[in-house]
Parts: C-alpha cells; sequence; structure tokens
C-alpha cells in the first residue's frame, strides 16, 4: 500500500509539473554571432548576426557565441500568473555545470543573471517589450548542448503546489519504511492528494488545489514535521575558483554572472541572503561593470549580500610562506573595509588542501577570530574527531573554527553520511539530513550549517532551492528547520552554543596541530616552475621593500607603493589552491609564464637604483645586502665568479671591495673534500661514503648509498594530476643510468655539477 503511495506521489509532481505551464511560446526569434572576446562592439551589433534555427547546438571550444532576440510579455492581468524566460539546454546534471558552457544575459541592455543548465528560467515582472543579448563561453572542454529559446507563461497556484509536493517527495524517498514518521507522513499526504480535482485543468482543479494546500500546511507542515531538535543555517553561497578547468579571464565572467544572479534572486525572494568570500572577485566585478558592483554594495548596506573572508583570495596554505598568509589578510582585509566598510573577522577557506599550523596565530594577530573550510571532509584515510572545536597554534593562540558537513545521506539505501563534505550544497533533503548526521559535535550544539548552491564554477543558489527551503524550513520528518541566514549571524549562535557546552562538560574539543588534508598530495610535485615562482618572488618582495624603504628612509627618496601593490596584488592571485598546487589547466600556466617573470623584472628595476641611493658616495665596489634576520657570511656570484662576503649585517649591508678568499677545497674523481667532509659517489651520482672529519665519523653504513635514485608507478585511482596512492611504495625501479660529473670552479665556490 505505502509503495502504492510513493507511485501516487511521484506521478503526482509529473504531472504538476506539466500543468504549471499555462502557455509557451516557441521558438523565439533569435539570431547569433560566434567572437572570440566577450566584448561586442557598435559595429558588431550591428552586422553580421546569423539566423539561429532550432535545434541549436553548442559544440566548440573557447568560443564565444552571442545570442540576440526580441518578444512581448503580456499576462493579461492576471495575477496568478507569471512570465519567464525559459532557456533550455534539457540537461539535467547537478554537478555538470562547472564545464559545461555558461552565459551573461542582458534584457533591455541591463546585466540580469547568469545562464547555465542549472539557471535556465528568467523571470519576468513587468509586461512590455524585451530585448535580449546574450553570450555563452565554450569552455576549453567541448560539450554538446542543445539550445532552445522559448518564453513561458506559469500559474502561480500550480507552482505552489508543485513544489510543496516536490519536496515532500524528497524528503519520502529516503525515509525508512518501517519509520512511525513514514506512515504517519503518507497518511496525511495521501489524504492531501485526494483533494485534489485532476480530471481537467478547470476551475474545479485550482479550488481543489487551495484544499490541497491548506490541508498540507495544517497537517503535514504544522503537524507532522518540526519534530527534530536541531536547526540548519543555510548561507546562499557559490564558490568560485580563480582558476582550474578555466583561465583568469573566464573568472572575471563568472563573478558577473553569479553575483548578477544572486541580485536578481534577491529582488523575487526578500528572505534570501548570499554570501562571497573572495575580495578580488569583488575587485574584477568593480572593473568590469561598475553599475553591478553598485547595486552589490547596496545590499550589502542592507544586509542581504554578505561579504566576509579576510584573504585576496584562497590561497594555497602550505607551500605559502607566513608573510605571504599574512599579506593575503593584509590585502583582503584592506579591500574590504576600504570599499564595504567591512572589517572581516572570519576566515572562509572551504577548498584548500590542507592548513598550516601557524595560522591561528597569524590570524588572531590580524584580528581574525573565526575558521571556516568544508575539505577537511574529503580526508581519505582518517575522519576529523570533530567539526566545532578550538584550533590552536603554534604559539598558543586558537581561532574558533568550523567544518562544513554537508554531505549526502538515504537511510533507505543505508547512507548514513558519506566521506566527502561539500561546500556546494544542493537543498535536498539528502544534503540536509547527512548534514546533521555527519556533523560530529552533537553534544554540543544542535546547529549546523549548510552552504548551498552550485560552485566552483559559481552560479549560485537557484529558484528551486530556495522554493523547497521554504518548506524544509518547517522541518520535514527526520529533518532539522532549515533558516536563511548570514555566516556571520549562524557562527555567532554556534560559538555561543559551544562554549556554554563546554562550560558545562568540563572540557573543550581542541585541535593541536596543523588541519592536514589526506588527499590531493600529488600537488607538490605538479608543475614545478610555478612553485618556483612563487618562492623566487616571496623572496623578491621581500628584497624590492626593504632595500626600497631603507633608501626611502635614508635619502628621502619617494617609495614605489603603487607598482608594489599592485604587483602584489598579481602575486597573490597566483598563490590561489588550484594555480599554486599545480592542479589547473595548461592555459593558467602559460598566462602565469607571463604575469610572475614581469613581476620579477618590475622588481629588480626597482631594487637597483635603490641599492645605488644606499650605497651613496661609499668608494667601495659593491654593496652586498642582507635580508635574513640574522648576521650572515654570503656567496655572491660577479661576471660568473664566486665570491664568499663574511659578517653581513642582519636586515642591512657592507659594501666591499671584492677579492677571493684562500681555496680549501679538493676535487678528486667523484670526490669532493673540504674540511669539514669528505665525500664519495658512485657513477650513478649515489653518495657511497660521507666522513664527518669534525666527528672522525663515516656517516653512510656498509658502504650502502644514501641517496638512491628510484622512481614509482603512479596510477591513482582519480584525479591523475593530483594524488599519490598509499600502495605506490609496493613497487619501484633503482634508476641505473650512470651520471657525466662537470668540474665546477667559481672562485670562491667548487664541486660538482
Amino acid at each position: 500500500m505505502n509503495l502504492r503511495i510513493e507511485e501516487k506521489l511521484d506521478t503526482l509532481v509529473r504531472l504538476l509539473d506539466n500543468w504549471r505551464v499555462n502557455k509557451q511560446i516557441f521558438p523565439i526569434k533569435t539570431s547569433y554571432l560566434e567572437l572570440e572576446n566577450p566584448h561586442l562592439s557598435a559595429a558588431q551589433r550591428a552586422k553580421g548576426w546569423k539566423p539561429f534555427k532550432e535545434p541549436f547546438s553548442i559544440f566548440k571550444q573557447n568560443t564565444y557565441i552571442w545570442f540576440k532576440g526580441e518578444f512581448d510579455v503580456n499576462k493579461n492581468n492576471d495575477s496568478n500568473t507569471e512570465a519567464f524566460l525559459a532557456i533550455e539546454t534539457f540537461i539535467d546534471n547537478l554537478s555538470d555545470g562547472t564545464c559545461r558552457p555558461q552565459g551573461t544575459l542582458y534584457l533591455n541592455n541591463k546585466l540580469v543573471q547568469g545562464i547555465d543548465i542549472n539557471h535556465r528560467n528568467v523571470l519576468l515582472k513587468e509586461d512590455g517589450h524585451y530585448t535580449f543579448y546574450l553570450y555563452f563561453f565554450t569552455h576549453e572542454f567541448s560539450h554538446l548542448v542543445p539550445l532552445y529559446f522559448s518564453l513561458r507563461y506559469i500559474d502561480k497556484r500550480v507552482e505552489e503546489a508543485y513544489y510543496d509536493y516536490l519536496t515532500i517527495k524528497e524528503d519520502i524517498h529516503i525515509l525508512l519504511k518501517n519509520d512511525p514518521q513514514y506512515s504517519s507522513s503518507l497518511k496525511v499526504i495521501n489524504e492531501a492528494m485526494n483533494l485534489l480535482d485532476l480530471r481537467n485543468r478547470d476551475e474545479l482543479f485550482f479550488k481543489s488545489l487551495a484544499k490541497s494546500h491548506n490541508y498540507l500546511m495544517n497537517n503535514y507542515f504544522k503537524g507532522v514535521c518540526g519534530k527534530e531538535d536541531c536547526i540548519i543555517d543555510c548561507i546562499g553561497h557559490a564558490h568560485i575558483d580563480m582558476a582550474w578547468l578555466w583561465d583568469l579571464e573566464q573568472t572575471h565572467q563568472k563573478g558577473l554572472r553569479t553575483f548578477a544572479t544572486a541580485l536578481k534572486l534577491m529582488e523575487e525572494y526578500p528572505n534570501y541572503k548570499f554570501m562571497h568570500t573572495t575580495p578580488q572577485i569583488f575587485k574584477f566585478v568593480k572593473e568590469d561593470n561598475p553599475e553591478l558592483f553598485a547595486r552589490i554594495k547596496k545590499r550589502v548596506k542592507e544586509g542581504r549580500f554578505e561579504i566576509d573572508g579576510a584573504m585576496w583570495v584562497e590561497p594555497d596554505c602550505n607551500l605559502t610562506s607566513g608573510e605571504s598568509l599574512v599579506r593575503q589578510i593584509l590585502y583582503g582585509k584592506t579591500y574590504l573595509k576600504k570599499e564595504f566598510d567591512i572589517d572581516s573577522k572570519t576566515l572562509v577557506l572551504p577548498d584548500v588542501f590542507g592548513y598550516s599550523s601557524q595560522l591561528p596565530q597569524i590570524l588572531k594577530l590580524s584580528g581574525v577570530t573565526r575558521f571556516v573550510t568544508g575539505k577537511m571532509g574529503w580526508n581519505d584515510t582518517n575522519r576529523m574527531p570533530f567539526d566545532t572545536f578550538k584550533w590552536v597554534g603554534l604559539d598558543g593562540s586558537s581561532v574558533f573554527t568550523y567544518l562544513i558537513s554537508t554531505c549526502d545521506a538515504n537511510p533507505r539505501l543505508g547512507i548514513k553520511d558519506t566521506d566527502y563534505t561539500s561546500y556546494n550544497g544542493w537543498m535536498t533533503a539528502g544534503h540536509l539530513l547527512g548534514t546533521w548526521n555527519r556533523y560530529e559535535n552533537k553534544k554540543y550544539n544542535n546547529r549546523v550549517i549548510t552552504t548551498y548552491g552550485f560552485g566552483d564554477g559559481g552560479g549560485g543558489p537557484t529558484r528551486v532551492m530556495l522554493e523547497k527551503e521554504k518548506r524544509y524550513r518547517y522541518g520535514l520528518p527526520k529533518l532539522g528547520k532549515t533558516h536563511i541566514t548570514t555566516l556571520k549571524s549562524s557562527l555567532e549562535a554556534i560559538e555561543e552554543n559551544f562554549n556554554k557546552s563546554c562550560k558545562k562538560y568540563g572540557k573543550t574539543p581542541t585541535w593541536k596541530d596543523e588541519l592536514y588534508l589526506e588527499y590531493h598530495r600529488g600537488t607538490y610535485t605538479s608543475v614545478p616552475r610555478i612553485k618556483k615562482y612563487n618562492r623566487d618572488l616571496e623572496f623578491s618582495f621581500l628584497n624590492t621593500e626593504l632595500i626600497a624603504s631603507l633608501d626611502a628612509i635614508n635619502n628621502h627618496h619617494q617609495y614605489p607603493k603603487d607598482i608594489i601593490n599592485n604587483n602584489y596584488e598579481t602575486f597573490l592571485l597566483h598563490q590561489f589552491h588550484d594555480i599554486l598546487p599545480g592542479s589547473s589547466i595548461k592555459k593558467v600556466y602559460d598566462d602565469a609564464d607571463i604575469y610572475l617573470p614581469k613581476i620579477l623584472r618590475d622588481n629588480k628595476s626597482i631594487i637597483k637604483p635603490h641599492l645605488g641611493g644606499l650605497l651613496g658616495k661609499e668608494k667601495s665596489q659593491y654593496l652586498v645586502f642582507n635580508p635574513n634576520a640574522f648576521l650572515a657570511n654570503f656567496p655572491v656570484m660577479i661576471n660568473r665568479e664566486c665570491y664568499v662576503i663574511k659578517n653581513v649585517p642582519s636586515v642591512g649591508y657592507i659594501s666591499v671591495n671584492l677579492k677571493h678568499q684562500p681555496n680549501q677545497i679538493k676535487i678528486k674523481e667523484r670526490r669532493l673534500i673540504n674540511k669539514y667532509f669528505d665525500i664519495k659517489f658512485n657513477k650513478l651520482g649515489e653518495i657511497t661514503s660521507l666522513y664527518d672529519k669534525v666527528h672522525k665519523k663515516e656517516i653512510v653504513k656498509h658502504n650502502d648509498a644514501i641517496n638512491k635514485f628510484v622512481v614509482y608507478e603512479d596510477t591513482p585511482f582519480r584525479y591523475d594530476n593530483w594524488e599519490i596512492t598509499t600502495y605506490y611504495k609496493e613497487k619501484y625501479y633503482h634508476v641505473d643510468t650512470p651520471v657525466t660529473f662537470t668540474i665546477i670552479k667559481e672562485g670562491d665556490r667548487q664541486g660538482f655539477k
């Protein structure tokens, strides 16, 4: 019997989905134009357009395809009707929006929203004549995407019933059939369905919709529901990777599409709030579309567009230096304060591949008191013991930390939760249940967070998600009550619950270590040149700023603030967690080969004249600068000759006339000797003897090489460029190719190459 009611419910949802369309005008007269960039000139607006013939399919790489058309909207003063521009692809794949073509829609010359396989319908509030321009970018990966344009008139009464029963259906399908709530739910749902008159789509049908809705509201949403002691805070969000399967140019477009969509939904849903956390993207939007940026600032002041995040981008937190992490916060917080008058207090890094143990100290000293991520749920070996805790750094500083626990769950299929958590929640019954089930700190707190909306490639929440949330907020069976809010408000409530429970139980969940991600370990060796750029630039900026500052202080020369700040922003951008680790497409690194060497050249061009300013009237031949925090002896190369300069002061310099030091290095066949060590190599370049002359001790045991060169097979289960499997060490191959030893004699430095 119960199975039949589920079938009846499924059938009703399909019927209501069809019946909510009053009328569909199909097709809309449209034409198209292919370009190499997203900018449409006045001349291109006027000519060169080709007729759009359906079915039309997009199947090209890295191409901009512009469409234009016009239509009229007339709802005949019917208050029960809404009009939509429908841009259909007939592809329903929740996860595939990242690489499918994504479009930007202009209605009557105003940027309205983004268009993709998850955002396909555009509400048209006013009657009248509309002209649209829409461009798609096809991405690096070609996908065959059919495209259809139509005008739909939707009956709001039928649509309300559709979302009522769609949301109920999602919940019913994950409940265990022996659960008492399942039986009581089916009884009420069946009675509500039986109130519907489905003989014809006429006045009797519309009257029965109201009866059915009222019955559901009183007996299901306000009767059966609301039994779980749990609150699920829903944060509208769209994670945008600065680069990954697309280049930086596309990130400009993704920001425009995503934020325009968020603003459009705010017009339709007064309760809707949206959050984003990357200052760099806001800067892109301000440069590309000042009008959209002004609209964002208005919603920020209203408290509906939440901005936080603290850092300039979401950087890799393992390969970067402490100074780089500080600069990420400095540039991020400075921008947010300047543009939005916001003092960011929460670091949000949902997708970064692990987090250094120095972060709590840096955050605390930067005025950032909270940290949020969703990535630690991706561990492939150990699950984190808690999701709400005090993260304690190396110096004892601590920040309140929350790990997003959203994942799928389906008790009927035996799935309590999954191994991977998501910062791109779908607002489904399974995701809401999984968010609570996976949360480890239920004893300390009954409030959890889901960040919902399509992401990685942007997009954000949809009308479907917001409609379902209206129903989920009643707390459907086995689910907590949803609550649309801001991240700030949610974290304040959760931290208050947490602190009260810590006092109650006399114990505070604490993590005193790095947050090491047991996944994506292979990224430490991918695209090594981007990692070298990063380290070279970290040193380069340190030297540039120190030398330019000393010259400005001592000699009153102008400090080149603008060029250093602009270049630093570009450098910090390239520390993004899919650029620096080496997990992006080739085009991203081709661009980096242009941007980053230019910054190195700029820094050198700054250093040279300022060093000259420091040298002043010194009669000596050279000035040697030590940027380190300790007294040092330096090897310097002049005309391919090495000179060792001794006792250069910390963060200071000495002027010298160069001369070679007495050389104490002896070179024999595959052997190096100085006053400290006697080192012998075999023909493979391996060290077979390392004798410590100071302690009179042989380091190599049994003549067994201490630096054997071996290679391993690299065949991970997934993410070929990102992963190292746990079993790779089981099989390896010894490199047995002899190497060539070339003697190097460069003044004070000698050895082998």
